[in-house]
């Protein structure tokens, strides 16, 4: 079909600072494996994810900074990782709040 307009996106991988949006580090995702360049080849067995977090991290490690991060990396395997890197994760959990949806009654006043 000559006429069907091509699928493409584009990804960005960032690392900003969560307070004034500065721009640390980043690189553009181009498919499966373009996660592990620049890394070592024992840092390539880590799961994508952790990949990911090294590579960005990179120039950050070392200096005690908290990060954060969604939940799509979080991982025992990461955590262990970055904190013998004297880094520190924390993970954004998005759930929906326990008293939103036990009951039929409506709370008016929220």
């Amino acid at each position: 079909m000559p006429k069907k307009p091509g699928k493409y996106r584009l990804i960005i991988r960032a690392l900003c600072d969560a307070n004034n949006y500065y721009f640390y580090n980043g690189y553009i995702y181009f498919g499966k494996d373009s996660d592990g360049k620049g890394l070592t080849a024992q840092e390539k067995k880590f799961l994508v994810p952790t990949q990911c977090v090294l590579r960005l991290t990179k120039p950050n490690q070392g200096t005690n900074r908290n990060m954060m991060a969604v939940n799509w990396f979080s991982s025992i395997e990461l955590v262990d990782e970055l904190s013998s890197r004297k880094s520190r994760l924390n993970l954004r959990q998005r759930r929906i709040v326990s008293s939103m949806h036990h009951s039929d009654h409506v709370d008016k006043n929220t």
